[in-house]
């Protein structure tokens, strides 16, 4: 069976994301190791679009699925739409964080997109095990599409063939990351290694903080499981043994340097430097307290992560109505004053036009950040977003 599995970006003008497709890696190193087939499944990732479109005229898949997000949302249906006009009996999947979080506005989600067969939602943007899931029965029902959506699964939703909305029951969370096999170590990342993006880990999952813009703060995702130091070790491994000396790393924590096994990462960290020089570059986001434990994985990585500093506001009043807590702006001003004696740097970061912010506030807060030797503010502009 050939599946390819494709979290798309624009690259015409800039680059909408700049990361290897980790999500769908794993997707397919989940399924690799937990489905059950009497036919081997073949597994393809796709970053551009015109490789995947390329893939499809010369070899059309039995399933296609695809990462939705605010950036490239409408560029994944396309490729859906593709594929159906050229195999009408292909299985068409979307996932992703960008999708409602209320049942309601689910149902009115998913009727306006006809190209996509199911939506493979899982518990609290975790998909591993929803897809597992469907794809287990689609090879149980010998691929069929009918087959497969005549009753619900866990995980998955989708309208079927009356009209009507059918919602599968909740799945729990994967509590120990390290069930989720490697897509570095399966080779589902080589063909990454030469392209310039980021090669993307994720050490934790989870945030214990309930800030009401983000989408980490739903309550299911409010506990943080984690993949061992063991199984991070054998990935850096992999890829600093692949990739060019310049390649930058990324994370995709909520919340890195923060937790006590963090410490042992940057000291392994501080290790590939020393003896490989690389990497060169980590971006991730720093956690929101402890800021002692922050700067001491700052200093084990030896300059090369700058600390991600976001307060999103200073104005009390905003804090409260998005319910979150800032640490003290001193002990933030102490914080900068040892990153640039270790010669670090930092990125203090605010979002624009917050439920209680007036211009008058913002532009305080940014003099403030200045004040306390941040070396860069950046300031986002609020969106209303699916699935926060």
């Amino acid at each position: 069976m050939r599946i390819y599995l494709g979290d798309l970006g624009h690259n015409h003008i800039t680059m909408t994301s700049d990361v290897y497709p980790l999500g769908v890696a794993n997707l397919a190193a989940y399924a690799s190791a937990y489905v059950n087939s009497p036919t081997p499944l073949e597994f393809e990732i796709f970053r551009e679009p015109e490789e995947l479109q390329t893939a499809i005229d010369r070899a059309p898949p039995d399933v296609l699925g695809l990462s939705s997000y605010s950036w490239n949302h409408r560029l994944a249906l396309a490729h859906a739409r593709y594929l159906k006009a050229r195999r009408p009996d292909a299985l068409t999947l979307m996932g992703g964080p960008n999708f409602p979080l209320t049942v309601g506005e689910q149902e009115s989600w998913i009727r306006t997109m006809p190209e996509i067969d199911a939506h493979v939602r899982g518990p609290t943007y975790e998909g591993e095990r929803a897809f597992q899931t469907i794809l287990q029965r689609f090879v149980d029902v010998g691929a069929s599409v009918e087959g497969l959506l005549e009753d619900s699964l866990p995980g998955n939703m989708w309208i079927d063939a009356k009209g009507d909305f059918v919602l599968g029951e909740e799945l729990e969370r994967i509590r120990d990351l390290d069930e989720i096999p490697s897509p570095y170590l399966a080779g589902l990342m080589d063909k990454f290694f030469k392209t310039g993006y980021f090669a993307l880990l994720q050490i934790a999952r989870g945030c214990p903080f309930t800030c009401q813009f983000c989408n980490s703060s739903p309550r299911s995702n409010s506990k943080a499981f984690r993949h061992s130091f063991d199984n991070i070790k054998a990935d850096l491994d992999y890829i600093v043994d692949r990739i060019p000396p310049e390649g930058p790393l990324c994370f995709a924590d909520d919340n890195f340097g923060m937790y006590e096994e963090d410490e042992a990462i940057a000291d392994y960290l501080g290790h590939l430097m020393e003896t490989r020089d690389w990497p060169k570059y980590i971006r991730t986001t720093t956690g929101k307290n402890k800021g002692d434990r922050i700067i001491r994985v700052m200093r084990k990585a030896k300059g090369r992560l700058p600390m991600t500093s976001a307060v999103q506001s200073l104005n009390p009043a905003v804090l409260e109505n998005i319910k979150r807590q800032n640490i003290s702006l001193d002990t933030y001003s102490q914080i900068q004053q040892e990153l640039h004696t270790q010669g670090m740097q930092s990125y203090g970061e605010l979002i624009l036009c917050m439920p209680g912010e007036s211009k008058a506030s913002f532009l305080d807060a940014v003099d403030r950040l200045i004040e306390t030797g941040v070396s860069r503010v950046s300031a986002h502009q609020l969106m209303l977003l699916h699935g926060a």
